[in-house]
């Protein structure tokens, strides 16, 4: 039994491989990110005006609020209409579980900074699964392969965007792919994959769907369709039930398309910039950080090796992977948009067919679909040297990853900058809290989102944060898709109510004769300005006296 134990231990891909794993993962959390970052209290959090307040304040509306049908409502913003978890980006399956299971007494609290944590900690498990659904016992390449993993330069990129940081899911896409040389489809796993995906990240679930599908095509043969038809289509089944419980019906608010498609693409350059070593100027155009893909000095060289080796001992490797290589290059295809650029310089343009409309206003920023294509190379890369230069893998793995470190350094340094950063307040919450008092129930807020040409992040994200701290309704907000009537004003002011709201005006929207002529029959109201906004609400008798 001590035997089995220390084989156990001492194997790369059993029990001693993925301890190595978690253990490298947390050093690496513990020399990148600032005391409070996981727990999510640190200065990172505190902005008022980034993607992150939108999270943070639709996540505290969501956990505060009872229960609804569906089970991802959330009432506090669009009041009355309301809104979806998903439309807010909280992560809605994390969400509803921390809600289900945390007591109200947290509220109101930042749980993004642990999910941050798991995400990087799960790249490390996903180099784990992948050489031990490899048959690899090689230390050396486990080693590789995770810290290619952690320190892949489009998830670093992502900081800010938290459920885009889940690039784990794409990579045990990839393991579940490897395993189907085994078993053809695992029907049970590849179900819990895809679930769990598409209520994290509809891009990411997207990319894992794709790659579902190809290990499907590519093991044609083995399986039996007919037999097993309900298997094969037992995630989409489960998808469409389960978001009739979660997400449907939709509130009947305006579905707003945005702005993206041709803009946050890919350069040609992009696999290739990016780096300490290479510098090239004028390397993309506006938009195209979305598209920022640079692989890494160390991992492009191992590449040319890889396909050198591949040529010489594996002759028949794209036939076998024939599926995958097509799904890569429609990844790569797609991450260009119909605007293809290298550098500054427009090399072609083309349209896509009109029934794909619906998919390419949904996913805008198409340059993230090479996420795939660039973990692909990764782990192509070091298998094809680990199983192929067996003399040589210790030297050439070590040289590649000592290359990708330096090489990748600073954005490294970036990286963990950005996660020290100090925030300045744009609005004072207390101030608010003081000038509104207790008995505001709801905040109505003028212009509406998508309403006004300024930015929204230096007025709206700061009321959805303070709303959603105090428990009060929004009647607009930060929200993907939402299209909301612009022309409502007068009418929704006239309709509310007086003694319980107050009504917020971004300054630079509105004169002063246009905020009076909205209350010109209300002679409680008074208007005053606070911070960036002006605001109206109804005199309180008591204060007055």
């Amino acid at each position: 039994m001590i035997t089995k134990l220390k084989s156990t231990l001492t194997r790369p891909d059993s029990l001693g491989g993925f301890l190595f794993a978690l253990v490298l993962s947390l050093l690496f959390l513990h020399y990148t990110f600032p005391t409070g970052f996981i727990a999510g209290n640190s200065s990172y959090w505190t902005s008022q005006h980034d993607d992150i307040t939108q999270y943070i304040a639709g996540f505290n509306a969501y956990f505060s609020e009872p229960w609804h049908f569906p089970l991802f409502k959330i009432d506090a913003f669009n009041y009355p209409i309301g809104t979806r978890s998903t439309f807010v980006d909280i992560i809605p399956i994390y969400s509803s579980m921390l809600k289900l299971f945390v007591p109200q007494d947290f509220f109101p609290f930042n749980p993004f900074g642990y999910w941050i944590a798991f995400s990087f900690m799960m790249q490390a498990v996903s180099a784990w699964l992948i050489i031990k659904s490899l048959n690899i016992t090689s230390w050396i390449t486990l080693i590789a392969l995770s810290i290619f993993l952690l320190l892949f330069p489009a998830l670093l990129a992502r900081l800010g965007h938290i459920s885009l940081m889940s690039h784990y899911l794409i990579l045990l896409s990839f393991v579940l792919y490897i395993r189907s040389v085994q078993k053809p489809y695992q029907p049970l796993l590849w179900t819990a994959l895809l679930v769990v995906a598409f209520y994290i990240n509809i891009y990411i679930f997207t990319m894992s769907l794709a790659i579902f599908f190809t290990t499907i095509a590519t093991n044609l043969k083995k399986l039996e369709l007919k037999q097993n038809l309900i298997q094969l289509l037992l995630p989409i089944f489960l998808i469409a039930a389960t978001s009739y419980l979660t997400i449907f019906p939709l509130p009947k608010s305006g579905f707003a398309q945005d702005f993206g498609w041709g803009y946050y693409s890919m350069n040609l350059l992009s696999p290739f910039y990016g780096g300490a070593f290479l510098k090239i100027p004028n390397a993309e155009m506006p938009g195209q950080y979305e598209g920022f893909n640079y692989l890494g000095l160390g991992l492009i060289a191992l590449f040319v090796y890889a396909l050198y080796l591949r040529k010489k001992y594996d002759t028949d490797f794209f036939k076998r992977h024939r599926a995958m290589l097509i799904l890569l290059l429609l990844f790569f295809i797609y991450a260009l948009s119909y605007k293809v650029y290298i550098g500054t310089f427009k090399v072609l343009s083309f349209s896509y067919p009109s029934f794909m409309d619906t998919l390419i206003h949904q996913f805008r920023a198409s340059g993230r679909f090479f996420w795939p294509v660039g973990y692909a190379i990764a782990i192509f890369s070091i298998v094809m040297v680990s199983r192929y230069a067996p003399d040589k893998k210790v030297p050439i793995l070590l040289v590649a990853v000592l290359l990708q470190i330096v090489d990748l350094k600073e954005r490294h340094i970036l990286f963990t900058n950005t996660a020290n950063r100090k925030t300045t307040d744009i609005i004072d919450l207390q101030n608010w809290k003081n000038r509104l008092g207790d008995e505001v129930k709801h905040i109505y807020f003028y212009p509406k989102f998508r309403c006004s040409k300024l930015p929204p992040h230096d007025t709206i994200l700061p009321t959805m944060l303070y709303a959603s701290q105090n428990k009060i309704t929004l009647n607009t907000g930060y929200i993907a898709r939402y299209q909301p009537d612009c022309n409502d004003v007068l009418s929704e002011i006239k309709t509310s109510d007086f003694n319980n709201s107050a009504y917020l005006f971004a300054k630079g929207e509105y004169t002063e004769e246009e905020i009076k002529n909205f209350f010109k029959n209300e002679q409680t109201i008074t208007c005053s300005t606070l911070d960036v906004v002006t605001v109206c609400k109804k005199i309180n008798p008591e204060k007055i006296q």
